[in-house]
């Protein structure tokens, strides 16, 4: 090998003002107006005389797979980089723009807007690659102190707090760090500004502290909630993502510390699709059906809006069987790879449950797990969560996909099935 080469570029994503904003739940009509933190699309390359990777990090509620496949074919076709060797991932913000096509309820894509973020994600992966310098790799992966709880059991556990670093030691730059941790970023709760919340104040925080550049990628956050929402849903302030932020921060710093460089590491990637199963009942059980799963529940957690949504699914459903519109899965779901050196990503297209992800990390000690990487299809829960009748089990499993196409839960063993597609692409990079 003769070195490693490593590009930094980004891009300013943020929606204007009076644009629709995403999260938080149904018929909000959320407009932004203030700007709390710019919206970036952040890319680094890293190239090896064998081999070519990008990865691009964005601060949107997600991307859809089929739009994700666009944007990589075109970078692809721009810069010669293979498709499977490009992983386009959100940090999964609830106080940016609609970038997805939700069934109902969670606002409508600005197709304006997304026109001009997809050209600026291509031109940020572009720009890096002009920006390539001679570069060293060290990286630490190390527990830390959590700044969130599982919102589903409502303990501490279970929850991935493993904090993930990557530094380049970039030869006539700063470093650039890419930082990879699991927590929903719901800190502010709802209003009315456009916020990258905590995963933004991480990177503000390389940036002002240390001159550096920083890139943040989500990890297993499907089951994960800021502590302060453990007090009370929705009571965050801009105080709290700053806190989050400065902590992470310096967490980064201690785990850092004293870390070995190398100049030649493997770069290697790889790209498997596969098929999701889903539950699709009969129309006279769907009629019956409870919208978070347990009549007890509904009870208490079913108000209007919920019940609007709820009715509007059923409509859906209904007609979409009728019709025989619905496929009992979902196709082509992408598990990529990604090696560089010792370490191995897996990106996985949607909201993870932290053991799902823990049990992946168990495969290879040095295994990185990126939740909505290319795309995102929702909550992807555990076995044991379908079995809860708690709702907020209820709601990832069975609520929650409503909100989607394909309309109907993922079936029970999809957790097996993403673990199982997830240990065929680490065998092959290893």
């Amino acid at each position: 090998m003769n070195g490693t080469l490593v590009g930094y570029a980004e891009r300013d994503i943020t929606p204007g003002l009076g644009s629709e904003l995403c999260g938080y739940g149904f018929y909000l009509d959320r407009k932004a107006r203030k700007i709390i933190d710019r919206l970036k699309a952040r890319t680094v390359v890293i190239k090896n005389k064998e081999a070519e990777i990008c990865l691009i990090s964005c601060d949107l509620i997600g991307l859809s797979i089929e739009f994700s496949n666009s944007l990589s074919k075109k970078i692809s076709q721009q810069t010669g980089i293979k498709e499977e060797s490009i992983l386009i991932s959100s940090t999964h913000v609830h106080s940016g723009p609609v970038t997805i096509k939700f069934s109902a309820g969670m606002g409508k894509i600005n197709n304006r807007h997304m026109q001009k973020a997809g050209s600026d994600i291509i031109d940020s992966a572009i720009e890096a690659i002009s920006n390539y310098e001679p570069a060293e790799m060290g990286y630490a992966i190390r527990k830390i102190e959590p700044i969130g709880f599982n919102r589903v059991t409502g303990e501490s556990s279970p929850l991935d707090n493993l904090l993930s670093v990557i530094v380049f030691k970039i030869k006539y730059s700063k470093n650039l760090f890419l930082v990879n941790y699991a927590c929903h970023p719901v800190t502010l709760g709802i209003n009315d500004g456009t916020s990258a919340d905590y995963p933004g104040r991480v990177i503000k925080e390389i940036e002002s502290i240390q001159g550096d550049k920083g890139i943040f990628f989500q990890g297993c956050c499907g089951d994960i909630d800021p502590l302060v929402n453990k007090a009370k849903w929705g009571s965050g302030t801009e105080k709290d993502i700053m806190k989050y932020g400065k902590h992470i921060f310096r967490e980064i710093t201690k785990v850092t510390e004293g870390i070995s460089f190398k100049q030649d590491i493997e770069i290697k990637s790889t790209k498997r699709t596969i098929r999701i199963p889903l539950q699709i009942p009969d129309i006279e059980t769907i009629k019956e059906s409870e919208p978070f799963g347990n009549k007890d529940f509904d009870a208490v957690r079913l108000n209007s809006v919920n019940q609007k949504f709820h009715n509007a699914w059923l409509n859906s459903a209904i007609e979409a069987i009728q019709n025989n519109r619905i496929k009992p899965y979902v196709d082509n779901v992408p598990v990529q790879g990604i090696k560089m050196g010792e370490i191995v990503i897996i990106g996985l297209p949607g909201e993870v449950f932290s053991e799902i992800g823990l049990k992946i990390k168990q495969i290879y000690k040095n295994t990185i797990v990126i939740g909505c990487a290319n795309g995102v299809i929702g909550y992807i829960p555990t076995s044991e969560t379908y079995m809860s009748k708690d709702y907020r089990a209820g709601y990832a499993c069975c609520f929650s996909c409503r909100m989607y196409p394909y309309l109907f839960p993922f079936a029970k063993r999809v957790e097996d099935i993403v673990i199982e597609e997830s240990r065929i692409v680490l065998d092959s990079l290893i």
